[in-house]
């Protein structure tokens, strides 16, 4: 992670490609945007930022969960 800086894009193809579990992907997606990293997720059409609606976060969380479900 020590590679991404300011204002550089993280840009993932799916959500399960970043992280393993939903506490995993918010934690990455959390401390890249903190730094000023754009997160984008292609497939669930999500974007974080600095300032990113809490929308946003909620439908992270629900398409997230499935993360963990589909791991078990």
């Amino acid at each position: 992670m020590n590679t991404t800086g300011m204002g550089i894009p993280c840009i993932s193809r799916v959500m399960d490609g970043l992280a393993r579990n939903l506490m995993d992907l918010q934690r990455v997606v959390e401390s890249l945007t903190s730094r000023g990293t754009f997160v984008a997720f292609h497939k669930e059409y999500l974007t974080f930022t600095n300032d990113t609606s809490p929308m946003a976060w909620l439908m992270l969380q629900i398409l997230g969960q499935s993360l963990s479900l589909n791991a078990h």
